[in-house]
């Protein structure tokens, strides 16, 4: 006889959320395309044992898009037989009240680390465990960065062969008295392969696990949660889908089709150095000087370099003398102008600085001073300062 929790377990509000919280949101939807018939077919020749003939397939409905409240294939051993029958996904507690509304959503998955400790699963575990039959489930990936935006579906598969997953079932009875049967869906640690789509993944099992899950009910606790860890198998494969089966209302054939999705781009990814590029080094707003050249010049390369530059140098009418004299290994001298006092080469007829004669007439201003001073003209004419003569001082108007 199954007895029902405390009602003090199921009127708590606080206890409550902890019995029938929802499981981290993970495999709310699958795939199970095929017909009752084909996939007793695939599970006979999988575990090489026979199944009991269908009397329900007729109930059955394949959808490309399956979610909790519609029927998924259900095996389950009865008095030594393996049986293919249709059930509810999502687990309606057999101990609800006959007139209450089932919550498909609400226990459509079952954590395997609490399966022996939650009061609705723990009672199952023991002689009403199952298998889930489908052909694979949708994901979609846990990224943080997607806030806001549309996540992108992944269906995973085994290939061709069907994916079978373990789970727990409860029997419950309307207030009419029709029977419905529902069903939980176990998960784990997602395996190495596909943590990084998600955090969890159900529970796979394959060949010989299949039988040991299914096997006598006198089968001991520790070897049951030896069977439920991450499948790694190099079968899973995976890949991208269209964003339209995120609607729970579409079931177009085209729900696991593959699909090229372009690759996700951030902000991050505009400042990274991309392969093959050099990254510039950091500047500080001022032009880098010079590395200084410290090795020793070569005294014959240096001669043949003065030898081309006095090559390129003519002489004619317009050479300055002074370096017509410089050329010829003179000593050159050296003469202070007198308007700038710029030491100039002897020879030159200007300053170089200034543009005054050298002992010629001083040139003409291009701003000539109209009407200079005496005391302006004696400066420019190199006289000095005359004492007892100063410049005139504009007077003040008085106001």
């Amino acid at each position: 006889m199954i007895r029902r929790p405390p009602r003090s377990t199921l009127s708590s509000s606080s206890a409550a959320s902890d019995v029938y919280k929802r499981q981290s949101f993970m495999c709310g939807r699958s795939r199970a395309a095929g017909t009752m018939a084909s996939y007793s077919t695939a599970v006979r020749n999988q575990l090489n044992v026979p199944l009991a003939p269908q009397t329900d397939g007729s109930q059955w409905t394949p959808s490309h898009n399956l979610h909790p409240g519609q029927q998924v294939p259900v095996l389950t051993s009865e008095e030594g037989q393996l049986v293919l029958r249709p059930m509810r996904w999502g687990l309606h507690p057999s101990f609800s009240k006959p007139d209450s509304k089932p919550d498909f959503f609400r226990m459509f998955n079952c954590r395997s680390e609490s399966c022996d400790t939650s009061p609705v699963f723990r009672r199952l575990l023991g002689r009403r465990r199952c298998v889930v039959v489908v052909d694979g489930f949708y994901e979609w990936q846990d990224d943080k960065e997607s806030v806001g935006r549309t996540k992108q579906p992944w269906y995973v598969n085994l290939g061709d062969a069907p994916m079978m997953m373990a789970g727990l079932y409860d029997r419950w009875v309307d207030a009419v008295g029709d029977e419905m049967l529902t069903v939980s869906v176990i998960t784990t640690d997602a395996s190495s392969r596909l943590e990084w789509l998600h955090d969890r993944m159900p529970v796979v099992l394959r060949g010989a696990s299949v039988l040991a899950w299914l096997g006598d009910e006198s089968e001991q606790l520790p070897s049951l949660k030896k069977l439920l860890r991450p499948y790694n198998g190099d079968d899973l494969s995976w890949h991208p889908t269209t964003k339209r089966m995120n609607k729970m209302d579409y079931t177009a054939d085209d729900c696991a089709s593959p699909v090229k999705i372009a690759p996700t781009s951030k902000i991050t990814d505009f400042f990274a150095v991309h392969p093959g590029t050099v990254k510039a080094p950091k500047t500080t707003g001022h032009a880098a000087p010079p590395e200084r050249d410290t090795t020793p010049a070569d005294p014959a390369a240096l001669e043949q370099e003065n030898r081309k530059i006095e090559g390129n140098h003519t002489s004619g009418p317009d050479q300055d003398p002074g370096l017509a004299a410089e050329d010829a290994g003179a000593v050159p001298l050296e003469v202070g102008c007198l308007q700038c006092t710029f030491l100039n080469r002897v020879g030159r007829r200007s300053c170089e600085m200034c543009g005054h004669a050298l002992g010629g007439p001083e040139p003409r201003s291009p701003n000539p001073t109209p009407n200079p001073s005496p005391h302006a003209k004696r400066m420019i004419q190199g006289e000095g300062e005359v004492q007892g003569e100063e410049e005139p001082r504009p007077t003040k108007r008085r106001k």
